[in-house]
């Protein structure tokens, strides 16, 4: 405070010198605009786009490992279950990915069309006319022409647009919707901590009220009942054992108790 007499008298540095990311909320599909989405597919001109829509649903993957989506990277669990195994170019991290068994057809479908097509070669399950990975942007150029020709509208009344990003948040908020324990969610998209989850999870008021329901009505039923103690038949606790968190009316000679350390604590 004794050197305010040397604070310059205007800002040397104002918030118009720098660009501040602001976060924005998680864009994702609804159950209804998914459903146009998906309704639109078999008018598609090249199947395969379609299908590579379908996996991007059904998984969530990132775009970079679908479209890297080696041939070897599909595999089975002893019990027969598929399973993705995945590296990360992002994280450099390596994951397994469970996928549902119509997931695991369309991938050794496809792989099994391009070897007769391409031979050993192939390297990529799904390939271009010249046995090379699709490219991004030709991916979503088709899937956006789609949309557009199947006047596919979405929540706002406009036209769809569509991003692969919006298909992994609605894969990632679905997954919460459903109950679906936060960490494993989060193993599921393949992140390395819960917080990366906040891009993609979008949970509504009306979700979060749904799901609290059980805990609040619990809640609620304890909260009447306080003072209702006072009408309870004390003489039936008067051979029981204090505990910590209640009491044990069972008969001491029945013997040692097998559960007494659950109740202790």
């Amino acid at each position: 405070m004794l050197e305010l007499k040397n604070f310059p008298q205007v800002d040397l540095i104002t918030t118009r010198d720098y660009a501040f990311k602001t976060k924005k909320e998680s864009s994702y599909f609804t159950d209804e605009e998914v459903r146009d989405i998906m309704n639109a597919v078999p008018h598609i001109k090249n199947k395969m786009y379609g299908r590579m829509l379908y996996v991007l649903m059904m998984t969530g993957m990132r775009i970079s490992e679908l479209l890297y989506l080696s041939v070897d990277s599909l595999k089975q669990y002893s019990d027969g279950k598929y399973f993705l195994a995945l590296f990360q170019h992002k994280t450099l991290d390596e994951y397994e990915k469970p996928i549902d068994d119509n997931v695991a057809k369309i991938m050794m479908r496809e792989i099994e069309k391009n070897q007769k097509k391409f031979g050993d070669s192939v390297q990529y399950v799904f390939v271009n006319e010249k046995n090379k990975p699709i490219v991004y942007v030709t991916f979503i150029k088709n899937i956006n022409a789609l949309l557009i020709e199947q006047d596919v509208k979405g929540r706002d009344g406009l036209p769809i647009k569509f991003h692969t990003h919006r298909m992994r948040a609605t894969y990632a908020t679905n997954l919460f919707k459903s109950g679906q324990d936060p960490k494993a969610t989060a193993n599921l998209m393949g992140q390395r901590d819960l917080k990366s989850l906040s891009h993609y999870v979008v949970i509504k008021s009306e979700e979060v009220k749904r799901q609290l329901k059980p805990r609040i009505d619990r809640v609620e039923i304890l909260i009447s009942n306080i003072g209702n103690i006072d009408d309870a038949i004390l003489s039936d606790y008067e051979h029981a054992e204090p505990l910590c968190n209640g009491w044990c009316v069972r008969n001491s000679s029945m013997g040692q108790c097998l559960k007494a350390n659950s109740c202790l604590s």
